[in-house]
């Protein structure tokens, strides 16, 4: 835990293997990963600070509509929120602070615009297509619609929250 502790710390993600196969003298033992861990996922409450919330935030430009989605998945806490200007999506992340950034990486120039926070990802654009993010959201909730909470007509910010949630599927 402790060397997990200190890579994370570093900014890096730690691969998690384990053994498959028995050993057998003379050959090598099958290992597969059963978990990625990096800052916005850390489940292990003894390397969260209990100061300050574990944020996993992505952010999203849809033409001039800046969307962001944030979670802490120790708490169960999920939100999404709209911009009309960077700066104003600037001031969150900070306010937020988050442990990891995810951004699409074809929106570098995104990232540029909020100061390159060091807690940056860059994620395949694939993760934040809207199609794909209505139905990982929808069957995450177990609804037909997003209707519910308030958040159809925010484009950008449903196209975040589809990337962090399967981010956070693909990590476990």
């Amino acid at each position: 835990q402790g060397y997990i502790a200190k890579l994370i710390t570093a900014g890096k993600r730690v691969a998690i293997a384990e053994q498959t196969t028995d050993p057998v003298p003379g050959k090598l033992v099958q290992r597969e990963i059963s978990q990625i861990i990096s800052a916005g996922t850390i489940s292990d409450l003894t390397m969260l600070d209990g100061a300050r919330a574990n944020y996993l935030a992505a952010v999203y430009r849809e033409g001039k509509r800046l969307g962001l989605a944030f979670v802490d998945h120790t708490t169960g806490e999920f939100e999404v929120a709209e911009f009309a200007d960077a700066t104003e999506l600037a001031d969150e992340v900070q306010r937020l602070q988050p442990s990891e950034l995810l951004f699409c990486e074809e929106q570098r120039d995104l990232l540029d615009a909020l100061g390159s926070p060091s807690s940056a990802q860059s994620c395949d654009s694939y993760l934040f297509l809207l199609d794909q993010a209505q139905h990982s959201l929808t069957t995450h909730f177990k609804v037909q619609s997003l209707d519910g909470f308030g958040c159809t007509a925010m484009l950008p910010a449903i196209c975040a929250a589809g990337a962090i949630l399967q981010y956070v599927q693909f990590q476990l």
